[in-house]
């Protein structure tokens, strides 16, 4: 058990913090040092913490009814050294001494020590309680906790969570239209952004293509690839009408199509949403039900996100292009992501 420094009994042998709190030999303040001193030690709640101070050691459970008898012994030889003859006057005199030696406000300080540590230990059990509360309450999702042993990767994007419900877009939904494609060049804005060389360092990256109107360099954040592959998949599904009859290396289109599917595959595999889902029954399924997904989502906060992005955003044609330049005005359309 540990003592605050400092705390004997009179006796001169170490006493429990309990027994001097309540005898009035140890402030409240050191009393509130050493339930925090063994909080922060033992690593149990306060509350128990307020319960563990209070076991007397075995020593004292020994020590409490031999203490009581010696002051009985004590009493009867002080009373023996008076004889039988003295008068009422030197009796009196004696009551008045022995009241005088013990005095009520020891008792009443003890009792008030008592009503304080009651107290104390209520706030501490009402504070331990509400804060066990709150942190059920706004506990960190999932895909946000550390475990031991995996390194959760650096990133200079200021993150926000957010509950959501995921509602269907119809922007992206449907035929090639103008709206669409106004939707997908929005949403993409910021795709490629600045990075500082210790930003860099700090996300295990040692190198990118420089930003050639200044110091740092350029890349982008991995979202931005996921849509670039959603993007790419959108227009193969209707060939006719982004590449019409132009030549093009289809071969060369599929690969990348291909690379994004399994891109996004393992995307989706790595950040698995364990939301669970339910099946209904509607009018549009007779014949298998549709999922539901009755809860919210712990999504990052896009709007604030992408604004980050975008005031960050650089140009193909502010990158420094390789020694043998393999384009001549900057890079045309959006860099190839592998």
């Amino acid at each position: 058990m540990l003592f605050p420094t400092g705390t004997r009994a009179r006796t001169g042998t170490p006493g429990t913090p309990l027994r001097l709190f309540l005898g009035g030999s140890m402030s409240g303040s050191d009393w509130v040092r050493f339930v925090f001193d063994l909080y922060v030690t033992s690593g149990l709640p306060l509350a128990s913490c307020c319960v563990l101070a209070l076991q007397p050691t075995d020593s004292e459970k020994l020590s409490m009814p031999a203490t009581s008898m010696h002051r009985a012994d004590e009493k009867s030889e002080y009373s023996r050294l008076h004889s039988q003859d003295e008068s009422r006057d030197s009796r009196d005199e004696l009551v008045d001494d022995d009241v005088a030696e013990t005095p009520r406000s020891p008792m009443l300080r003890t009792r008030w020590h008592q009503a304080v540590f009651v107290l104390l230990l209520l706030s501490l059990s009402a504070n331990f309680i509400l804060t066990a509360i709150v942190a059920f309450k706004t506990r960190t999702p999932a895909c946000l906790v550390a475990m031991p042993g995996v390194k959760i990767p650096y990133t200079p994007a200021p993150v926000k969570w957010a509950n959501k419900k995921l509602d269907p877009d119809h922007r992206f939904m449907g035929q090639p239209r103008l709206e669409m494609d106004q939707a997908w060049h929005e949403i993409l804005e910021g795709t490629l952004i600045r990075f500082s060389d210790e930003e860099l360092a700090l996300a295990n990256h040692s190198t990118s293509v420089k930003f050639a109107d200044g110091p740092g360099s350029v890349g982008g954040l991995g979202v931005s690839h996921s849509l670039h592959c959603l993007k790419r998949m959108k227009q193969y599904l209707h060939k006719d009408y982004y590449y019409g009859q132009e030549e093009q290396d289809w071969d060369e289109l599929f690969a990348h199509v291909d690379h994004c599917l399994e891109s996004i595959r393992q995307y989706i595999v790595c950040k698995a949403d364990v939301n669970v889902f339910t099946l209904v029954w509607t009018a549009h399924s007779r014949t298998k039900p549709s999922t539901h997904v009755p809860q919210q989502h712990a999504c990052v906060d896009w709007e604030p996100l992408q604004e980050w992005m975008i005031a960050r955003a650089a140009r193909g044609d502010q990158m420094v292009g390789p020694p043998d330049s393999l384009y001549e005005n900057g890079v045309v359309g959006e860099p190839t992501v592998d």
